[in-house]
């Protein structure tokens, strides 16, 4: 049970330190991410539906944003 928890710990802080290793060219980021959601024990296909989710997101989100923008300017 321990070792479930400390496992997860241990990804979670490989995930951040890879999130900011994107950004610093000292840290190998991308390794270090897919290094945490190993740990954890996230399978491929998780993720590529959180991907799928973020993307239907980002696109009802712009897509919002451009019917208020379009309806912003008639009004003026």
């Amino acid at each position: 049970m321990y070792v479930k928890i400390l496992k997860k710990i241990i990804g979670i802080i490989l995930i951040a330190i890879g999130i900011v290793g994107l950004f610093l060219p000292i840290i190998q980021g991308v390794l270090l991410i897919i290094a945490g959601l190993f740990l954890m024990g996230i399978k491929v296909e998780d993720v590529k539906k959180w991907f799928k989710k973020l993307k239907f997101w980002m696109e009802r989100s712009i897509r919002t944003f451009r019917l208020y923008k379009i309806k912003k300017i008639k009004y003026k």
